[in-house]
């Protein structure tokens, strides 16, 4: 049946760069409801963030083609809006663009080739209890993250051979295979993650005390499963330079109040240690990089993500393409992704895209902290808290500001040396910062 003027068949929108699927939270419409343009029509989830997705044409929703907690690649067909409410439900040809893409140029385990989840069942009831999340930038077709869904297998354990290190359905069917014969040790580390807990009276025991258990937020548990991926992606390794900040000090004192009368910004640290990076990161492309297998992956773009506390979990938005940026440009760009993140306005393709990762736990009074780098990135750098004390100059004492920056990288693409020269480079840039 053709498609006619009066009948749209609604694709998932581009939700902007490096953002290539989503899953569906919610229809907010009924089939058979009456919606209008821009109305909201389904909710889905990106990573962190959940967004409303609106409809492109007025009508009544005829049919729905996806359902809830199923991952939709970005330009798949979801619903079909009519201009008549007794419309007949159109035939839609289902995009199967992500799948074939993760399976070309791929070695296929060749054992698992054409088989169907039909033939796991038994694996199936074994996985049933356990719990099951997917990392942040875990690839996966949307098949093969129905098929961990519905064993209750969680993707961080699955050694993907597709492109990019993507999974593929052989992938998946050959881990459950695996498991299920006892030769996955993985599956075991699983396991152990279940603490043995006594139950009496209705309350349960850890060890003989009481405890209250409270599940964990959407963004804990991305969050929980993407920073054990990390570490066990990456060889973690942390360098420490202890950089002045009066010049930066004394820069921000006398610039802050005009930058509020010009922008209605306040100003604040944390945007020179970002320019700081940024200088870094043009001196050191290799700090600005992923790795692919034995590939290293240089970055064209600067795109910072800064870590920011909220009430629901630590996010990371992106600031894009600061290498074309001034220092000012930086600052409003910097207050703006803020108050996005606290007025809970971010888009996903706000938290997409990042090459370096800022985190700044000196606000809270750290001296030295080692995150955990946010894969596919290859370091972090974090701030420490401001520390005063007196030194001799000449026949002076003076009271100097000092704090602590540690660069924490991915040994396998950066070594000691390298890790020494970023620092040394953000260190001068900070030092000698009313000089530029």
């Amino acid at each position: 049946m053709s498609t006619e003027k009066s009948d749209f068949i609604v694709k998932l929108p581009s939700m902007g760069e490096g953002v290539q699927e989503a899953t569906l939270n919610k229809w907010l419409k009924k089939p058979g409801e009456k919606v209008s343009k821009d109305e909201p029509l389904l909710q889905v989830s990106t990573d962190k963030v959940d967004t409303e997705i609106m409809s492109p044409h007025s009508g009544y929703l005829i049919a729905t083609f996806v359902e809830k907690d199923m991952v939709i690649p970005v330009g798949e067909s979801i619903a079909q809006i009519s201009s008549s409410k007794d419309a007949p439900i159109l035939e839609v040809k289902r995009n199967q663009k992500d799948q074939k893409s993760a399976e070309k140029n791929f070695s296929p385990r060749s054992d698992f080739k054409g088989k169907n989840l039909s033939d796991f069942v038994a694996t199936k009831r074994q996985f049933r209890d356990l719990p099951h999340s997917y990392a942040g930038n875990i690839k996966a077709s949307p098949v093969v993250k129905k098929i961990a869904k519905e064993t209750g297998v969680s993707l961080a354990d699955i050694e993907g051979r597709g492109k990019y290190g993507r999974i593929t359905k052989e992938d998946i069917l050959y881990f459950l295979q695996s498991t299920s014969s006892g030769e996955n040790k993985k599956t075991e580390d699983i396991k152990k993650n279940h603490l043995r807990l006594e139950k009496k009276d209705g309350q349960e025991y850890l060890e003989g005390v009481l405890i209250k258990r409270e599940p964990m937020s959407k963004i804990r548990r991305l969050t929980a499963d993407h920073m054990v991926s990390s570490v066990a992606t990456s060889p973690h390794v942390t360098t420490t330079f202890e950089v002045s900040l009066d010049r930066v000090l004394a820069h921000k004192e006398k610039s802050a109040e005009s930058f509020k009368e010009k922008h209605k910004i306040k100003l604040t640290l944390t945007p020179y240690f970002i320019a700081a990076c940024v200088e870094g990161l043009k001196a050191h492309p290799h700090v600005n990089a992923s790795i692919d297998q034995y590939d290293i992956l240089l970055k064209e773009d600067i795109n910072i993500a800064c870590a920011v506390a909220t009430e629901e979990g630590l996010l990371v938005p992106v600031l894009k393409r600061l290498q074309n940026k001034n220092f000012e440009e930086l600052v409003i760009e910097f207050q703006e992704l803020i108050n996005k993140t606290r007025d809970k306005k971010l888009s996903p393709s706000d938290l997409a895209g990042g090459t370096f990762s800022v985190t700044n736990p000196g606000m809270y009074g750290s001296i030295h902290s080692q995150p955990i780098i946010n894969q596919p990135q290859v370091a972090i750098l974090s701030i420490g808290a401001m520390t005063k004390r007196l030194e001799f100059q000449g026949k002076d004492i003076i009271e100097k500001t000092y704090c602590q920056l540690g660069l924490t990288f991915d040994h396998r693409i950066i070594d000691g040396q390298g890790g020494a020269f970023f620092l040394k480079t953000v260190k001068e840039y900070l030092e000698n910062f009313l000089t530029r």
